[in-house]
C-alpha cells in the first residue's frame, strides 16, 4: 500500500511508480482526511511506503494528522518505509517521522530520499529552472529504482538518503516556521483571475472556497503546500509580494 501526499505533483509521480511496480493501492493522504478514513487492509508482508515532500526540512502537517489517526494491519508490525521528495536535503524528517510513527506502536523500517525540481518560491525563490527539469526527473527516477531494489530486501541504504549538511540545525530551526506560520493571509488573487475554480479544486484541505466568482481562503492556516499558487492556469493567484515576478512549477503528469 502506497500512502501519498502531494501538492503540485513530484510526490504523486513518485508514489505512481511505486504502487505500479509492486501492484499496490495508491492512496491519497489528503482525500482519506477529508473523508475520514483511516483503516486500511492489506495483505500478508504487504510493505507500507508513505510518500510526501519535505516542508522546511520536515513534515507537511497533513501528512502528520493523517498518522496520528490511520489504523494500519494489526497482524504484528508491517514494514513501514518513506520516501521524502525534495529540492535538496531532508534535515532529520525521518527522525520526525519515526517519532510520530512510534507514539502509534508502529515502526518506520527505511528511509529513502530523492531530489526533484524544487517549488519554493516565497520568501526565496529556490525554483528549478525549467531547461533543468527533464534531466533531474530522469535523475529521481532513476534512483527510484534503486530504492525499490532496497524496498525488496527491506533495509536502509545510507547513500538512498541525504540529509544534508548540519541536518539537525536544519530541521530544528527552520520547521517551526514552517508549523507556526502557515497563514493563509498572505495568499490573493490579481485581475487575471477568471474564477475557474482550479484553485478550489485542488487545494488537498479544502480551505479555498469561491465566493461571487472569487477565491476566498476559509481557513486561518494550511498546509502551505502551493498547489493552488503554481497549479492556477493563469498565474493569478499569489503569495505576498514577492511571488508575481517568480516562475511557477507543476509536475509533467498533472499538466
Amino acid at each position: 500500500m502506497v500512502f501519498y501526499f502531494s501538492g503540485t505533483g513530484n510526490s504523486l509521480a513518485i508514489a505512481k511508480r511505486i504502487a505500479q511496480r509492486r501492484g499496490e493501492q495508491l492512496v491519497d493522504i489528503a482525500k482519506s482526511l477529508r473523508d475520514k478514513h483511516y483503516s486500511f487492509i492489506t495483505a500478508k508482508r504487504e510493505p507500507i511506503a508513505i510518500v510526501c515532500p519535505i516542508y522546511y526540512w520536515g513534515l507537511p502537517t497533513v501528512v502528520i494528522s493523517f498518522l496520528e489517526r490511520v489504523q494500519l494491519p494489526g497482524r504484528g508490525n508491517p514494514f513501514i518505509y518513506a520516501v521524502f521528495t525534495c529540492g535538496g536535503s531532508i534535515g532529520i524528517t525521518d527522525r520526525q517521522l519515526t517519532q510520530v510513527l512510534d507514539n502509534r506502536g508502529y515502526e518506520l523500517g527505511a528511509a529513502y530520499s530523492i531530489k526533484m525540481p524544487d517549488n519554493f518560491i516565497l520568501s526565496f525563490n529556490l525554483l528549478t529552472p525549467e531547461s533543468e527539469v527533464p534531466k533531474l526527473l530522469e535523475q529521481a527516477y532513476a534512483r527510484l529504482e534503486h530504492i525499490l531494489d532496497a524496498v525488496e530486501v527491506r533495509r536502509s541504504v545510507e547513500h538512498l538518503i541525504h540529509r544534508g549538511r548540519f541536518p539537525r540545525m536544519a530541521s530544528t530551526f527552520a520547521y517551526p516556521i514552517y508549523k507556526c506560520g502557515r497563514s493563509t493571509e498572505p495568499f490573493f488573487t490579481n485581475s487575471s483571475c477568471n474564477g475557474c475554480g482550479q484553485c478550489e479544486r485542488n487545494c488537498p484541505i479544502g480551505a479555498i472556497k469561491l465566493f461571487d466568482g472569487l477565491p476566498t481562503w476559509i481557513t486561518t492556516h494550511c498546509v502551505l503546500c502551493l498547489a493552488c499558487l503554481h497549479r492556477c492556469p493563469q498565474k493569478a493567484l499569489q503569495y505576498g509580494e514577492k511571488t508575481s515576478s517568480r516562475g511557477r512549477y507543476v509536475h509533467p503528469e498533472l499538466k
